[in-house]
């Protein structure tokens, strides 16, 4: 769970490159700085974070319940936007779900969407994300399989 806005890490690396191509004609995928912080209250999960890169910061807050139900997140900093979704529960459960950003990088704005769907390991420490949407200078769609601390 810990990486499910890390698990739309191709999202961010959409991000990324916009920043990129606006800046810079090499793109570098910045690492998350700092770790990203857990914080785990009786039901519910806290994930949040940040991209730093060519003096452009992406930041994200995620929010899951531990036993299933709605996934609440937002994108701040170079980009703005909701993430929502779903997670069933249970070990392996199914996460589905929706990222936007409006994105300003220099004179340029990006409006980028990108739904997910996978399964969400929290005891094992594992999430495994297939994602579609329109992000600029990305094949569109992609998968990933991400291991984070596991939440007990």
């Amino acid at each position: 769970m810990d990486n499910l806005i890390l698990g739309i890490k191709s999202f961010v690396l959409g991000i990324t490159t916009l920043i990129s191509t606006a800046n810079a004609p090499t793109t570098v995928i910045p690492t998350p700085s700092p770790t990203p912080i857990a914080q785990v209250q009786k039901d519910l999960v806290t994930r949040s974070g940040e991209y730093s890169y060519s003096g452009h910061t992406l930041k994200y807050v995620v929010t899951v319940p531990k036993g299933g139900g709605n996934i609440n997140g937002t994108f701040s900093g170079v980009c703005e936007g909701p993430i929502k979704g779903k997670f069933a529960g249970g070990e392996g459960g199914n996460v589905s779900g929706d990222a936007k950003a409006n994105c300003k990088v220099a004179i340029f704005s990006y409006n980028l969407k990108a739904n997910y769907e996978g399964k969400l390991y929290l005891k094992t420490g594992k999430v495994d994300l297939n994602w579609t949407g329109k992000i600029p200078y990305t094949n569109n769609s992609g998968n990933l399989s991400i291991n984070f601390e596991p939440v007990k």
